[in-house]
C-alpha cells in the first residue's frame, strides 16, 4: 500500500515536470478573422512607472489608422487587459520623392525588444516603394520597412534600410536582375542583448541571394543640448540607428542566388566574451540549408567577413528555418540552436533541432547530444526556438522548441533544460496548445523573448498561436529543490543485536528574498525485502521545512527475535514527497474575465525533480567474522571461456548454434560476501536458458555466486547461449564478452576481464554451366536463332555467406555489329529471384528478329582485324560466286572475349544470403543475329561461341575462401552450317559408266574362262542317286528328275 501511494504521488509530481504554469493561462484572441494575430510577440517586464505589456503582431490585420487593404497591425496588450493597435503611422522621418503602398505589408510580421536599452523594432517586410515614370506606375518593389519606438514610447521612426534607387536594379551584359527592389528588408529582425544594434534579415537582394542589414547608433559629437533641440520627436535621439551598413550580396561568396540569406538571425558571443558575431541563416543553400556566423565590416556595401558556415544534412529540411543563441552550458560562451523544420525521420516533415556549442578554439563543437528529432508527422518541430534563459535557476540556460502543426494542427512547445554537456534532449515540459484552450491552433509559431512581468525573479514568455488567432501567456514558478540525508549510528551489528538508531534530515534550496515554509512527507522504510527489522514509530510523517535551518529526526528500528540471514545488511530507505497545495486550472480570458479573477500564485514553488535528492538509502551490515576491524578482505579470482567448439578459440559460423560460457571464481581470501558476477553480452548473442541464481538485465546477466564465498573455496557459473544471430554472418568479426564480479567485501584482484573470441569462416563456392543443347544449326544466314546456356553455382562449407555475385562476360559486338542479343536473365537462389544489371537492352518480344538485311546487297565495311581474323573479306566475296564462296567453307571459329575485333559486355547478377550446399542458377537466354556477321561466315563454317563465368563472394568484404574450387567458368554453345551438295560435270560421268560397263565385261570373261557357268555339280548328284538305287536292287525304269535331253547326253 505504502509503494502505491509513493506511485501516486510521483503521478502528481510529473504532471508540473517543470516551472512553466499552464494551469493559470492569460489568453489573449483576436479581435478580427484571419488576421494571423500572435504570428510574432514580444513580452515587456514593466517597471515602477510602467506595467507590464504584450505586443501581438497581426500581419493580415486591418488598420484604422489607415486605408490600405490588410496592411497588418501590432496589439499592444497590457497584461490583464484588452489590446489596442499600435498607431506606425506617425512616423518620424519620410525621405521625399516617394510613394509608399501598404497593401499586405505585412506590419508585425517580425519584431524584437532591447530590455538593456528599451527599444523595440516591428517591421512590414512586405512594404513596397512605387517607381513611377512619365507619371504613371512603373515598377512595385517590395523593399520592406521597420519601425522603432522606445518601450515606454507611443512615438516611432520609420527605417527604409533598402531605400537607394541605384541599387534596386542590377544590370549587366547578360541582363537584369532585381537587387533591393525585391530586398523584403525585415523579414526577421534582431537586436543583440549587450549592443545597441539592430540587424535585419533581407532574402530577396540580389535575386533573392539575400543579404543582412546592420543599423547601430551615429557617433554625433554635437553636445547634447543641441543634439536635444534637434530631435524630432520627443524621445527620439537623431543618433539612434542613425547608421546602415547592407553587406554586399554579389561580393559574399558564400551563398547563390534564391539562398535567401536573411531569412533568420540572431547574435552571440560564440568564441570570446569579448567578440560579438552574428548569425543569419540561408534555408535554401545547396538545397538543405546553411548558416553564416559573420561580422559587418565597417565600410559599406562590403561582404560579411563571415568566420564559419555550417550546412543542413538532409535535401529540403531548411536548415536555418529559425535560430537562438545563449549559454546552455554554463561555460560563460553563447551557444547556437538551429532549427530545421522540414527535416524528414518517418514520414514527412518531423523536424529537427541542431544544437552547436561555443568554443574559444574559435569554431562551433558539435556535442555529444547533437540534434532533438521531432517525432509528429508534419509537426515541423523546429520551426521556431528560443533561448529562455535560467528558468529553473540550476546555473544553465534553457531552450524552447515548437512544433506548430503537432496534435492536429494545434501545436506543441517542448522546453529542454541545459546542461554541462549542452541541451538535455529529453523534454522537462510538453506544452500542448488545446490543452490551454480549446480553439488554439498553431500554438507556437512564435515564443517571445522571456521577461519577468510577475516580479518572482523567473522569466515568463508569451506564445502565439497564428492559425487561430491566440496568444497566450505563461508565467514561471520558483523551483525549490529538496535535499535529504539518511545515516546510521551503528557501523555493523553484532548477530545477538537488538535495536540500532538511524537519522534523517531534510533541507531545500530556493531562489527567493522571503522563502515560505513548504511541507513534504517523508517515508522511511526498513528492509522491506527481508523483513528482519521494524520501525518504532510512524514511517509516514507530514513535516515543514524552514529554508534556514535543517529538519532532523532520530528513528529506532528493532530486528527480529530469530532469523537466518545475517549475511545481508538491513536496509533502510529514506523517500519524500513534495506537497502542493490543490489548484484547478482557470484560463484568465482577457476580455471575457478581469484581472482580479487571475487566481496566479507566483511565488508558490514547484518541485524540481531533476535535481532533488528524493532518495537515500543505506545499508547496515552485520559482523562478518573477518577479524577486529569487520572488513573482509577476499581475494576473487575468475577466468572465462567458451567451451563446446574444440580447443581452438575461434568460433566458426555456421558450425555450431549453442556454446557454454563457463567462468570459474576463486576465493583465496577472506570470506567474500554479496558475490555476484556480470556478464555483458554482445547483443547479437542471446541467451538460450538462465540459471535460476540469475538474472537478465538489458544485454547483461548478473549472477549470485555464493554469500558468502568461503575462503579457497571455487564456484563455476554457466551460461548457455544461441548463437543462431551470429552465424547469419553479418556482423563483426569478433565478439566481445566482459565479465565483471561484485563483492561487498574487500577484493585486492583485478575484477573486470575482456573475453574476446575471433569469428572465423570456413566457406568456398564453385561455378558450373552448360549449353542448353549440344549444338545449334543455322541454315538460313539472313535470320538468327535463340540459345540458352545456363550456370550453376554452389556454397560448401559451414559458414553462410552474405552475398555472393555472378559475373558472366558475353561477347556481343563483332567489329561494329551487333551478334548476340540478350533475354532478360533469370537467376533464383532458394527460390528467390537474384537481382541483376547489365547494360544490354533486353529482348521483351521472343518473336522479334535483330539484325535481318532486307537487302543482301547491303554490307558493312569491316575493321582491317576482322579481315585477319577470319581470313575473308566482302572484296574476296565479290571475285567469286556465292556458291562457290559457300563451297570453300568448311572451318572452326572460336568467339570468346579474348578474340580480337570482340567486344564484351557483363552481365552481374547477386543474392544472398546463401548458406552450406544451397545452389544459385543463371539462365541466359540469348538470340544469336547471323545476318550481323553473314559476310565473315560460310554456310558450313562451325562457330563455338563461348561466355566466361565467374563467381565472387561480395559479403562478408574481403572475404577468402577456404577451398580450392574453380571461381571460373567457360561455357561453349557449338553453332554448325548447313552441308552444301556439289555439283559434278556431266563428262566426268559419262567417262565413269563407260569405265564401269567395261570392267564389268571383263569381270564376266573371265568367270566364263574359269567354268563358272557349268552345271557340273547338279549331274554328280544325279549320278549318286541312280547308283544307291542300283545298289539296292533294281533300277528305276523312269527318270523323272532327268529331261530326255540329259539322259540321252549322259549314256552317250
Amino acid at each position: 500500500m505504502l509503494r502505491i501511494i509513493l506511485s501516486l504521488f510521483s503521478l502528481i509530481i510529473c504532471s508540473n515536470c517543470f516551472n512553466i504554469d499552464t494551469n493559470f493561462p492569460i489568453v489573449y484572441q483576436d479581435t478580427q478573422s484571419s488576421s494571423y494575430f500572435g504570428y510574432s510577440t514580444i513580452l515587456y517586464p514593466g517597471n515602477q512607472r510602467y506595467p507590464p505589456w504584450l505586443l501581438v503582431g497581426a500581419p493580415k490585420a486591418t488598420n484604422p489608422f489607415t486605408t490600405y487593404k490588410n496592411p497588418g497591425a501590432c496589439f499592444k496588450c497590457v497584461i490583464g487587459d484588452k489590446c489596442h493597435i499600435f498607431n506606425f503611422t506617425d512616423a518620424s522621418t519620410s525621405p521625399p520623392r516617394y510613394e509608399e503602398k501598404l497593401d499586405g505589408a505585412w506590419i508585425g510580421g517580425s519584431m524584437d525588444i532591447s530590455y538593456k536599452h528599451g527599444r523595440v523594432v516591428v517591421c512590414a517586410p512586405r512594404w513596397i516603394k512605387i517607381k513611377k515614370k512619365n507619371g504613371k506606375y512603373d515598377d512595385f518593389h517590395m523593399e520592406g520597412a521597420c519601425y522603432w519606438f522606445h518601450t515606454n514610447d507611443n512615438t516611432t521612426q520609420k527605417l527604409l534600410p533598402l531605400f537607394e534607387p541605384d541599387h534596386a536594379v542590377y544590370s549587366s551584359g547578360g541582363g537584369a536582375v532585381y537587387n533591393y527592389a525585391q530586398g523584403a528588408a525585415g523579414i526577421s529582425a534582431h537586436m543583440p542583448v549587450k549592443e545597441k544594434h539592430l540587424v535585419l534579415g533581407a532574402p530577396g537582394v540580389f535575386n533573392w541571394d539575400g543579404t543582412s542589414i546592420l543599423y547601430t547608433d551615429g557617433d554625433n559629437p554635437s553636445p547634447v543640448a543641441s543634439r536635444l533641440r534637434n530631435k524630432v520627436k520627443r524621445y527620439a535621439d537623431i543618433d539612434e540607428f542613425s547608421h546602415s551598413n547592407v553587406a554586399n550580396a554579389m561580393l559574399t561568396s558564400q551563398t547563390v542566388a534564391y539562398d535567401l540569406l536573411g531569412y533568420a538571425t540572431t547574435s552571440g558571443y560564440f568564441y570570446r566574451k569579448s567578440q560579438l558575431l552574428y548569425v543569419t541563416a540561408a534555408p535554401r543553400s545547396d538545397y538543405k540549408g546553411q548558416i553564416l556566423i559573420y561580422k559587418f565590416e565597417e565600410q559599406r556595401e562590403r561582404p560579411l567577413d563571415v568566420k564559419e558556415t555550417r550546412f543542413g544534412h538532409q535535401f529540403g529540411e531548411y536548415f536555418g528555418g529559425s535560430l537562438t543563441a545563449g549559454d546552455v552550458n554554463g561555460d560563460g560562451l553563447d551557444d547556437l540552436v538551429v532549427g530545421a523544420p522540414f527535416h524528414t525521420t518517418g514520414k514527412f516533415n518531423e523536424g529537427k533541432v541542431y544544437i552547436f556549442l561555443g568554443s574559444g578554439s574559435g569554431s562551433l563543437r558539435v556535442p555529444k547530444r547533437e540534434s532533438i528529432l521531432g517525432g509528429s508527422t508534419n509537426g515541423q518541430f523546429g520551426s521556431t526556438v528560443q533561448f529562455l534563459g535560467d528558468v529553473d535557476h540550476d546555473g544553465f540556460g534553457d531552450v524552447a522548441v515548437a512544433a506548430p502543426y503537432e496534435e492536429s494542427k494545434s501545436g506543441v512547445v517542448y522546453l529542454y533544460r541545459g546542461s554541462s554537456d549542452g541541451l538535455i534532449t529529453t523534454p522537462s515540459q510538453r506544452i500542448v496548445g488545446k490543452n490551454i484552450y480549446p480553439e488554439i491552433r498553431g500554438f507556437g509559431v512564435s515564443i517571445s523573448r522571456p521577461a519577468d512581468i510577475d516580479t518572482n525573479s523567473y522569466p515568463d514568455i508569451a506564445i502565439g498561436a497564428y492559425l487561430s488567432g491566440h496568444a497566450v501567456v505563461l508565467r514561471s514558478r520558483p523551483v525549490v529543490t529538496i535535499y535529504q540525508e539518511l545515516k546510521s549510528f551503528s557501523q555493523h551489528l553484532d548477530f545477538k543485536e537488538k535495536r540500532f538508531k538511524v537519522r534523517a534530515c531534510f533541507w531545500y534550496r530556493l531562489d527567493e528574498l522571503d522563502p515560505p515554509l513548504i511541507s513534504i512527507t517523508r517515508y522511511l522504510l526498513v528492509d522491506q525485502d527481508l523483513g528482519r527489522a521494524h520501525l518504532e514509530g510512524n514511517s509516514v510523517k507530514t513535516i515543514s521545512l524552514n529554508q534556514n535551518r535543517q529538519h532532523c529526526e532520530n528513528f529506532t528500528i528493532t530486528l527480529q527475535d530469530s532469523f537466518s540471514n545475517r549475511y545481508n545488511p538491513i536496509t533502510v530507505s529514506l523517500k519524500h514527497n513534495f506537497l502542493i497545495r490543490p489548484e484547478t486550472k482557470k484560463i484568465l480570458l482577457v476580455g471575457s474575465n478581469s484581472l482580479s479573477d487571475d487566481m496566479f500564485c507566483p511565488r508558490c514553488p514547484v518541485y524540481n525533480k531533476h535535481d532533488s535528492v528524493s532518495s537515500s538509502i543505506i545499508e547496515i551490515p552485520f559482523a562478518l567474522g573477518c577479524g577486529p576491524d569487520n572488513i573482509c578482505k577476499a581475494s576473487l579470482e575468475f577466468t572465462s571461456h567458451l567451451i563446446d567448439f574444440g580447443n581452438t578459440e575461434e568460433f566458426i559460423l555456421g558450425s555450431k548454434n549453442y556454446i557454454t560460457l563457463e567462468t570459474v571464481v576463486r576465493n583465496l581470501g577472506e570470506r567474500a560476501y554479496l558475490t555476484q558476477l556480470e556478464v555483458e553480452i554482445p547483443k547479437i548473442v542471446t541467451l538460450r536458458s538462465i540459471p535460476s541464481t540469475c538474472a537478465q538485465q538489458n544485454s547483461s546477466v548478473l549472477c549470485s555466486v555464493d554469500n558468502p564465498l568461503e575462503t579457497n573455496s571455487l564456484k563455476k557459473i554457466t551460461l548457455e547461449l544461441d548463437m543462431t544471430t551470429v552465424n547469419s554472418g553479418k556482423y563483426d568479426d569478433f565478439l566481445n564478452f566482459t565479465i565483471k564480479i561484485f563483492t561487498s567485501s574487500e577484493n585486492d584482484q583485478e575484477n573486470v576481464k575482456q573475453l574476446v573470441v575471433k569469428l572465423g569462416r570456413r566457406a568456398d563456392v564453385t561455378i558450373t554451366g552448360k549449353s542448353e543443347e549440344q549444338s545449334y544449326s543455322y541454315k538460313n544466314l539472313t535470320q538468327g536463332r535463340s540459345f540458352a546456356q545456363t550456370y550453376q553455382v554452389q556454397k560448401f562449407g559451414s559458414s553462410p555467406l552474405n552475398e555472393i555475385s555472378i559475373e558472366i562476360n558475353v561477347p556481343h559486338i563483332l567489329g561494329h555489329e551487333i551478334f548476340i542479343n540478350l533475354y532478360q536473365p533469370v537467376g533464383t537462389l532458394s527460390g528467390q529471384k537474384l537481382t541483376c544489371s547489365s547494360n544490354f537492352t533486353y529482348i521483351v518480344d521472343n518473336n522479334q528478329e535483330f539484325g535481318v538485311l532486307e537487302d543482301d546487297k547491303v554490307r558493312s565495311k569491316r575493321s582491317l582485324s576482322q579481315i585477319e581474323v577470319f581470313n575473308k573479306s566482302a572484296k574476296v566475296r565479290e571475285r567469286i560466286t556465292d556458291s562457290t564462296f559457300d563451297a570453300l567453307q568448311n572451318r572452326t571459329f572460336y568467339i570468346n572475349c579474348s578474340t580480337p575485333g570482340v567486344t564484351c559486355s557483363r552481365v552481374v547478377c547477386s543474392g544472398g544470403p546463401i548458406d552450406s550446399y544451397q545452389t544459385a542458377t543463371l539462365k541466359l537466354q540469348m538470340f544469336f543475329n547471323t545476318s550481323a556477321i553473314k559476310d565473315l561466315f560460310g554456310k558450313k563454317d562451325v562457330i563455338l561461341f563461348a561466355t566466361q563465368g565467374r563467381v565472387l563472394v561480395t559479403s562478408p568484404a574481403n572475404f577468402v575462401q577456404s577451398g580450392g574450387r574453380t571461381d571460373n567458368f567457360d561455357v561453349v554453345s557449338l553453332f554448325i552450317g548447313e552441308t552444301i551438295e556439289e555439283k559434278v560435270e556431266l563428262w566426268i560421268i559419262i567417262i565413269s559408266v563407260i569405265a564401269g560397263l567395261l570392267l564389268l565385261l571383263l569381270v564376266i570373261l573371265g568367270l566364263i574362262k574359269a567354268g563358272f557357268f557349268k552345271r557340273t555339280k547338279k549331274e554328280e548328284l544325279e549320278q549318286l542317286r541312280l547308283e544307291m538305287e542300283f545298289n539296292q536292287g533294281g533300277h528305276s525304269n523312269t527318270m523323272e528328275t532327268l529331261d530326255d535331253g540329259e539322259t540321252e547326253e549322259e549314256i552317250s
